[in-house]
């Protein structure tokens, strides 16, 4: 699936690293891939994945009141919370593709879990225009995009 994402902030020291708000989230995400030039204010239409570098680090949540998305350490780290079901690990309406989390905690399927992962990736395959980045909270009605074959 592809999201929409308004970028809010690039990092002056890293242009890669930066602030979009998406699905509602304000997320510090790292940029993998762009095949076009993007600037503060822009609509884009995204591809997000998480990384983790090492272990799984894991646990099953009982508390669905938990925030989905929780910075860590104000880096590009999150502890994620959301229900995990087959290879899917849908966090805040956006579903993450794992096939390594089902393969080795299929036992947690249909759960509450939340990971922590080491930073969420974002490919950027178009700009859908430009936004006014101050007015973000009304600024994406439908947030989902079907993947275009």
């Amino acid at each position: 699936m592809h999201y929409l994402g308004i970028l809010i902030k690039l990092d002056s020291m890293l242009e890669e690293e930066a602030t979009f708000y998406i699905n509602g989230y304000y997320l510090d995400c790292f940029i993998a891939h762009s095949p076009i030039n993007f600037q503060v204010g822009g609509l884009y239409l995204l591809d997000i994945e998480y990384q983790i570098f090492d272990d799984y680090l894991l646990s099953e949540e009982t508390n669905y009141a938990k925030q989905p998305f929780v910075n860590l350490n104000n880096g590009l780290s999150y502890s994620i919370t959301g229900i995990f079901c087959n290879d899917n690990f849908i966090v805040g309406g956006i579903v993450f593709k794992d096939e390594f989390l089902f393969s080795q905690y299929s036992r947690l399927e249909n759960k509450l879990i939340s990971l922590f992962v080491d930073r969420i990736d974002l490919s950027i395959i178009s700009c859908l225009g430009i936004v006014n980045p101050i007015h973000t909270s009304n600024a994406i009605s439908a947030n989902t995009v079907s993947k275009q074959a």
